[in-house]
């Protein structure tokens, strides 16, 4: 089931955004290539989207309550001006974060947290081969999550939010 954070700290959360907020996301950017994924595969991509944002950043603040299902809404939490964001919203800088890292996901289908600065260029399956190339894209809009995100939280990994790490 897709449940939508919308600042109230929903215990049954999944995503920080909406299909249709990704869809004027990237539309408001000129890039229509999430227009042709189907609503199912955007859901699906928007719950990866915001697991990978709560496991692999370390973020200002607290949680409101230990119940909630996501890591916002937050108490305490600072922007990148340190100004102090409300605890009852999920902020503007994590919905486009979380909307670039959709994108990435449907366009990256092999991306993990395992090989997250790694594009898979070719695999074969006997005796187990990996190549990876590095794509301007792709350090592009990973820096573009990054930046999104200063501020309210530091690219980890492994962040101590989960302690573990996670296949996408």
């Amino acid at each position: 089931m897709f449940i939508v954070e919308d600042g109230s700290g929903k215990t049954d959360s999944n995503s920080y955004i909406t299909t249709a907020f990704a869809g004027a996301y990237h539309s408001s950017l000129g890039n229509s290539a999430w227009d042709t994924y189907s609503l199912p595969v955007q859901e699906k991509s928007c719950v990866k989207a915001t697991m990978f944002i709560d496991l692999s950043f370390k973020l200002s603040g607290v949680k409101n309550t230990r119940e909630q299902g996501l890591e916002f809404p937050r108490t305490g939490c600072l922007d990148k001006n340190n100004y102090i964001i409300p605890d009852n919203e999920v902020p503007v800088e994590v919905k486009k974060a979380t909307a670039e890292c959709a994108l990435l996901f449907l366009e990256q289908p092999d991306l993990s947290a395992d090989n997250l600065e790694r594009i898979v260029k070719r695999k074969k399956v006997g005796p187990l081969e990996t190549e990876y190339e590095t794509s301007q894209d792709f350090d592009k809009t990973f820096e573009t999550i990054k930046n999104h995100m200063r501020g309210i939280g530091i690219f980890n990994r492994y962040s101590s939010n989960s302690g573990m790490a996670m296949r996408m």
